[in-house]
């Protein structure tokens, strides 16, 4: 081969690997530009920590297109939360019902495929196991504190209550979200040895129409969240606060971050830098907490490990009250690997 000829050779080599690294990066660019994890989102209490990451810029900071998506009760239509607070507290001022997404409607839109994953209740996320869902819970967002509950069991002004026993013959209403509400305020009565079948009236009631029947005086009790209550009390003041959740462990009461398991599957690597990027927020963000008459906002873990004992709680607490139908083994639907990576 003369030397014409060899060089012409290697400059077309040369051509050929530039075409092919180009074309590499390319594609490379394109598949991470493509990929956006989509949550669903229910705004406030438990959640707080996976918006706070989010507005705050932490997982853009990991090069993650992270999209917040929630909904108006009643409506059919996703809404995506804009990238700055103030935008979407704009929103929120003209319709307060923005951001009343529940975890049933959150795994009903991941099963659709219309999101990636979500913030869930524990009793929404113990549901769908039931179900087999292909959903994995990979970190604790919010609980409620041990000493200082999230939720409480409020009275209406002018009915009198001063023990348990007093319930009898009362209307008493729960928010049902999940189902986890519903199997509080019963374990209230069963503790108090008050028939929750027979005693009392348990009425459950919208999250978009809480309110109305403390308002006109058609339910006596509820059992409402703490910015619920906080709200009643100090703005309505239509309402005394009877006892906070203690008749059972209030760190039952949490939330976890799920993700459809094909999505884990298919970009692990996208998992680990969401969780990087959230574990960093936990660590440099100071979250403001507010507490009124022994209740408090909800807190996080850190590291946010998925504590399988509570849910395990949980589950055998619902299931002694008929909202679900069989025991399941949670640990199939836990993965607390991104969390440990991270937090070495």
């Amino acid at each position: 081969m003369n030397k014409r000829l060899k060089n012409k050779l290697v400059i077309f080599i040369i051509f050929l690997f530039i075409i092919f690294t180009t074309l590499v990066l390319i594609t490379s660019n394109s598949i991470k530009q493509e990929i956006k994890i989509r949550l669903g989102y229910f705004y406030g209490g438990r959640l707080d920590s996976l918006y706070i990451a989010k507005m705050q810029g932490y997982f853009k900071e990991e090069g993650l297109d992270v999209e917040l998506w929630t909904k108006i009760p009643d409506e059919k239509i996703l809404i995506k939360l804009p990238d700055d607070n103030s935008t979407f507290m704009k929103m929120y001022e003209k319709n307060k019902l923005l951001g009343r997404m529940s975890g049933v409607e959150i795994i009903d839109e991941m099963m659709k495929d219309n999101l990636d994953g979500g913030g869930i209740g524990e009793a929404s996320f113990i549901t769908s196991t039931q179900y087999s869902y292909p959903i994995i819970a990979v970190a604790e967002l919010g609980h409620c504190q041990r000493d200082k509950p999230c939720r409480g069991l409020v009275v209406r002004n002018g009915v009198n209550i001063t023990k348990p026993e007093d319930f009898k013959g009362k209307r008493v209403c729960f928010i049902r979200e999940g189902s986890g509400d519903d199997a509080l305020l019963k374990m209230f009565f069963d503790v108090n040895n008050v028939s929750y079948k027979k005693d009392v009236e348990l009425v459950v009631v919208e999250d978009k129409n809480k309110f109305d029947l403390i308002r006109r005086g058609e339910v006596d009790a509820c059992l409402f969240h703490y910015h619920h209550i906080k709200h009643l009390i100090e703005n309505e003041k239509n309402v005394y606060l009877y006892q906070g959740v203690d008749w059972v462990n209030p760190e039952l009461s949490l939330a976890v971050l799920v993700f459809k398991k094909d999505f884990i599957e298919k970009y692990p690597e996208v998992i680990e830098k969401f969780m990087k990027a959230f574990i960093k927020s936990l660590n440099e963000e100071n979250k403001e907490t507010t507490e009124l008459l022994g209740l408090a906002d909800p807190v996080n873990e850190n590291p946010p490990l998925v504590r399988i004992k509570l849910l395990e709680e949980k589950q055998e607490i619902m299931l002694k009250y008929e909202l679900i139908d069989k025991k399941v083994d949670l640990n199939k639907y836990i993965d607390n690997s991104f969390v440990l990576i991270i937090s070495k």
